[in-house]
């Protein structure tokens, strides 16, 4: 009897060790393959809408790649520094394994930056100064002193910011907020002057606008966005802000999508989606600002089949939209990027 349970039980050892063992290399396999990159398409936590983003990135930086807009330097085109930007930012973000690709661009990119703004200081707007400041402290970091001298330089002797373009006092003070290593705590003066004059030019109903005149929806967002850091911590802020997040929410579409002087496009969703972004707060989950469908879901109908966005709906692709879409899209995935 003895011997028979031994023959019985012997073989399910065995068959239970195997069982075990398989599962172990299983359990190895997933942890090296997880480990060789980090790449952002090993992650298991990824949500339906991360999913969604990632795949129009990816279609929009192939369009965007194909017309040469990624680390490509052009003097009267902007809408590369952004893509650059916002490419830069979404491998951080993701730690996708396709730098190596871009580093040689880069490089050239950053040294025909560099070479540009040097050659022509008198001919630059105070807002290409503060664009690049956003951009160099993105791509390069630390290592371009020199032209970072220039650029903060410009940035803090801006005559337009003194004659109240609140399009450069923005971006002046977004610049400063992005490049904290020049723009340490000692210069927190001039970052309030820069937001008391962005307050006063308020409008009545709650808004702004570079006209000062009528609320447009994209000065208003990207006013949001430049006194977003101070919200919790500057009660006149607090109150602006929330005055802007009601007539945004008043102003929005039946679709969730935005008109700018009477045209329907899709520039003003992005600012708008930057805006929120930059209050941390998710166009998915605000019911104020969730209409027939998400900011998400409206922003996406403006992409066409080549993978880039277009202004107004059945449009071909162009720079300036994609570019805009490309940095809104980027930052709500950054929001929303499973740790």
């Amino acid at each position: 009897m003895r011997k028979k349970s031994v023959q019985i039980v012997l073989p399910l050892i065995i068959i239970i060790m195997i069982i075990i063992t398989i599962i172990g290399i299983g359990a190895y396999k997933n942890n090296t393959d997880n480990s060789t990159g980090k790449t952002h398409s090993v992650k298991n936590n990824v949500s339906k809408e991360y999913e969604s983003v990632d795949k129009s990135i990816t279609k929009l930086v192939k369009w965007a790649d194909d017309n040469d807009y990624i680390a490509s330097f052009y003097e009267d085109d902007t809408s590369s520094d952004w893509f650059t930007y916002s490419y830069s930012l979404y491998l951080d973000i993701t730690g996708a394994d396709s730098m190596d690709k871009y580093d040689k661009k880069l490089h050239n990119y950053i040294e025909k930056a560099k070479e540009y703004i040097t050659n022509n200081k008198d001919k630059l707007y105070y807002t290409d100064y503060e664009r690049m400041t956003i951009v160099f402290e993105q791509i390069d970091g630390k290592n371009s002193k020199e032209i970072r001298k220039i650029l903060s330089d410009n940035v803090l002797n801006n005559k337009e910011t003194d004659d109240k373009e609140i399009n450069s006092l923005v971006f002046a003070l977004i610049a400063m907020d992005t490049d904290t290593n020049v723009f340490d705590k000692s210069y927190d003066d001039m970052r309030q002057e820069y937001i008391n004059q962005i307050i006063d030019m308020e409008l009545p109903d709650g808004g702004f606008s570079y006209a000062q005149d009528e609320t447009d929806i994209d000065m208003t967002a990207m006013a949001v966005r430049a006194l977003a850091p101070y919200y919790n911590t500057d009660m006149r802020v607090k109150e602006v802000i929330d005055r802007s997040l009601e007539i945004i929410e008043q102003k929005q579409e039946k679709d969730g999508g935005f008109s700018s002087y009477g045209t329907y496009n899709s520039e003003s969703l992005s600012q708008v989606i930057l805006a929120l972004c930059a209050l941390d707060i998710d166009p998915l989950k605000d019911n104020r600002f969730i209409k027939s469908q998400n900011m998400i879901e409206c922003l996406l109908s403006y992409q066409n089949r080549d993978g880039g966005f277009s202004h107004i709906k059945d449009m071909e692709s162009d720079g300036i939209a994609s570019s805009q879409a490309m940095e809104a899209l980027t930052k709500y995935l950054k929001q929303i990027y499973p740790e």
